[in-house]
């Protein structure tokens, strides 16, 4: 195992995949699974309708660019960036 990955699975970021599947994982890690597969979603979903509706104009860079960024969903950090980092202040698209 790697130094990024332990680092990874001390964090809680990366839990090794039991040999039996779902069922080896912990009630509780079912749950947080559950959860965080939700969180991503719903971000994933908020800023692709955004993205989508948004004026050009109204978006930092290529909405292009930005589309393929938003696939980048591990731990939302793509659609995070573009909520972040991708829009411009002003009039929301409604």
């Amino acid at each position: 195992m790697d130094r990024f990955t332990r680092a990874l699975r001390s964090w809680g970021v990366v839990l090794p995949w039991p040999k039996d599947g779902w069922g080896g994982l912990s009630t509780r890690q079912q749950v947080g699974l559950v959860i965080r597969g939700v969180a991503q979603t719903v971000v994933l979903i908020v800023a692709a309708r955004d993205l989508r509706r948004r004026p050009r104009d109204q978006v930092r860079g290529s909405k292009w660019l930005w589309a393929p960024v938003l696939g980048m969903n591990y731990l939302g950090i793509g659609p995070i960036a573009y909520l972040v980092g991708g829009r411009r202040r002003g009039s929301h698209p409604g």
